[in-house]
């Protein structure tokens, strides 16, 4: 992910000027260095000291001592979701944030997708029923140090709160590890404070990727296809009748998420608190749900 911020970065010259790069592997840092006509930094520390905004985009473990070191060092910082590995991790987060008076963003990229936007301008005037979200593919190799439910979950979670516009107030799941290390496959079912239900779908067991959301409101069912760009409404012509409807095929723009959140992120850093950007409580609230999630699925395998 590191490699694609920069990328995204460079190419936003009138909003961030990247600096440079900075990677354990530095044959790597190198190699995006020079793709992107930036410095390969020797050190996180050099980086941090020659910069006024830090995008952490590294192994799920190292997010608390990287940002609290930027967060010292009074830099804005953008932290890839999820935020951190633990709530006590996020928390120190939080405080450096606040002691500091500097600005914090989290990379929940799926906020951005342009089927997400056209979903949320449906959504508007309806009142949502239900969420249900499939998210599944085949493993990544460079993911290791987080399963399923903190890597992939942990973006449903939040934009089933983000579509119901509401809180979600209880998670159950039920899961496994299928190689005897972290989990690869989740079920995981919610319910919000105003009465909407929600339901995720994830695994890493699947020869292909597929991420559809489908919401179902009083008058509406949408159908929203967040890899290939698509959507279609689905209109009932009588209340309450689901078996004649109207079809209509959305008509969604792409942009690409990253990009999108990187200006919002820009906006944000520019003093404008509804850029849309993901702010710390959004990331620390999204990543306590996924370690609810955990828990609960823990206690049900004994």
């Amino acid at each position: 992910m590191g490699s694609h911020h920069a990328r995204v970065l460079s190419q936003l010259p009138n909003m961030f000027n990247l600096q440079g790069v900075y990677d354990t592997n530095q044959d790597q840092c190198e190699r995006v260095a020079e793709l992107h006509s930036c410095k390969a930094f020797a050190s996180f520390a050099q980086a941090v000291d020659c910069a006024d905004v830090v995008f952490i985009a590294t192994p799920t473990v190292t997010h608390r001592d990287m940002a609290l070191f930027a967060l010292e060092a009074r830099k804005h910082v953008f932290i890839e979701k999820p935020v951190a590995d633990s709530t006590l991790s996020a928390r120190e987060i939080e405080l450096a944030r606040k002691r500091h008076g500097v600005r914090v963003a989290v990379g929940h990229t799926e906020r951005f997708n342009p089927v997400t936007r056209w979903l949320l301008e449906r959504l508007q005037s309806e009142s949502v029923l239900s969420v249900n979200i499939e998210r599944i593919g085949p493993r990544p190799p460079r993911i290791k140090d987080v399963g399923i439910v903190t890597e992939l979950a942990v973006h449903d979670l939040d934009l089933i709160k983000c579509f119901t516009g509401a809180r979600i107030d209880r998670v159950r799941c039920v899961g496994r590890s299928t190689n005897g290390g972290l989990e690869d496959v989740a079920q995981i079912v919610i319910s919000t404070n105003n009465g909407a239900v929600g339901a995720i779908n994830t695994n890493w067991l699947t020869p292909f990727k597929s991420r559809i959301v489908t919401v179902a409101t009083k008058r509406l069912f949408l159908v929203g296809d967040l890899m290939r760009f698509k959507g279609h409404v689905y209109a009932y012509l009588d209340s309450g009748d689901t078996t004649r409807y109207s079809v209509e095929e959305a008509a969604i723009k792409w942009t690409e998420p990253l990009v999108a959140q990187a200006e919002a992120f820009y906006s944000y850093l520019g003093g404008n608190a509804s850029s849309g950007t993901v702010s710390l409580d959004d990331g620390i609230e999204a990543l306590e749900l996924a370690l609810k999630c955990l828990e609960d699925m823990r206690a049900s395998m004994g």
